[in-house]
């Protein structure tokens, strides 16, 4: 089994001088006892305690640190309950298949029971993070500095229908996943200062909630497959190169101040509420769709496109008839479909279009022109 992380301890020794009839003497306080000669003995510092080997097949609970590169097969390490593990710059490699880290409850009924991966690379699995199915795992999964490498599935909860995964992928890589995440129900999952690149999905199987923010996604072929009970946050990140990036299954989706280049599309159509705010879309095929709401529930209300960019795609803003679809303040130039086409749309105003090759510029609101 693994050992807790080695901590530096010591202390001065106190020498205490007894002095017959006196008690403490003046050089009693802060200093070790003398020679004989009245020269304080130096103080002792202790040695950290020894780092336990990490070995394959191991069942890790507490904190625990790898001192070397890990290749097994089957399952990597299993983690029990409350969990820290800090690769500390190892790679734990799978050569293929297998689960890096099956998840289990322990023995402590500890419901803030959670399990965290530190600063190091995971390559090679079928599975990353993987809870079996059967009860109701523990509810904290979390990889911070960690770069996952040609793992099929990095992060899979077999309880599809029972309690999902809660998530956290901070200032991570994931590279070459068939899926990212496959969570069960109500997910949760929240992705921060992470690249993902050359993933065939991001998010798949799972209603809940899904966070990214200040992330990077390049050339993931589509970044979500959803039942319709999932809502989408997207902040301040970039994507490009996607077949799709908010598709028409979300039930709600809000995409604020990202930047988004080079997808086929970036938000088809849906009658799903819709809030896309302050973005920048540049050679997408369609940046913006709009659909009739088809049903009443979770996600229902307004595609509201305010203050958004759009240069040089496709088409910018699209909407089906029936749409509720709210724009405002839109900069569109360069499209080489349509510009605005939002028959019915609620004109916010402010909206501006010039040098799209399909006239009208604009349909369905007022567009002005090129700023003089």
């Amino acid at each position: 089994m693994g050992a807790m992380r080695a901590r530096w301890s010591g202390a001065w020794a106190v020498g205490v001088a007894l002095v017959a009839g006196v008690g403490l003497g003046p050089a009693a306080a802060g200093a070790g006892p003398s020679p004989g000669d009245g020269t304080p003995t130096p103080a002792v510092t202790a040695s950290p305690p020894p780092v336990d080997e990490v070995r394959c097949g191991d069942t890790l609970t507490g904190e625990h640190r790898l001192t070397g590169d890990l290749v097994c097969d089957g399952v990597g390490l299993t983690l029990a309950g409350s969990v820290t593990l800090d690769l500390a710059g190892h790679t734990l490699d799978g050569g293929g298949s297998g689960v890096a880290f099956l998840r289990v409850e322990d023995d402590s009924e500890d419901d803030e029971a959670a399990a965290t991966v530190l600063d190091g690379v995971v390559r090679g699995w079928d599975y990353g993070f993987r809870e079996r199915a059967g009860g109701i795992g523990p509810p904290g999964n979390h990889a911070d500095g960690v770069t996952f490498e040609d793992v099929g599935v990095v992060f899979r909860d077999e309880n599809a229908t029972i309690l999902g995964m809660d998530v956290s992928l901070r200032d991570s890589v994931v590279t070459g996943a068939d899926v990212v995440f496959s969570l069960g129900y109500p997910a949760r999952a929240l992705s921060e200062g992470t690249r993902f690149e050359r993933n065939e999905l991001l998010i798949g199987g799972a209603d809940g909630g899904f966070e990214f923010r200040d992330c990077v996604m390049v050339d993931n072929r589509l970044f979500a497959t959803i039942s319709d009970i999932g809502f989408l946050t997207l902040l301040d990140s970039e994507v490009r190169g996607s077949d799709e990036v908010v598709s028409p299954y979300w039930s709600g989706a809000t995409l604020i101040g990202n930047t988004f280049v080079d997808n086929d599309v970036v938000v088809a159509a849906s009658g799903a509420g819709r809030q896309v705010h302050g973005n920048t879309f540049a050679g997408n095929g369609l940046a913006v769709g709009a659909g009739m709401r088809w049903w009443i529930g979770w996600g229902d209300g307004p595609n509201v496109v305010v203050d958004n960019v759009f240069r040089g795609n496709h088409d910018a803003i699209v909407s089906e008839p029936g749409a509720d679809l709210h724009l405002g303040d839109n900069v569109v130039t360069g499209s080489t479909g349509w510009g605005i086409y939002a028959p019915g749309a609620v004109d916010l105003g402010g909206n501006r279009a010039w040098g799209n090759a399909r006239e009208p510029q604009c349909t369905g609101v007022v567009c002005l022109g090129r700023r003089s």
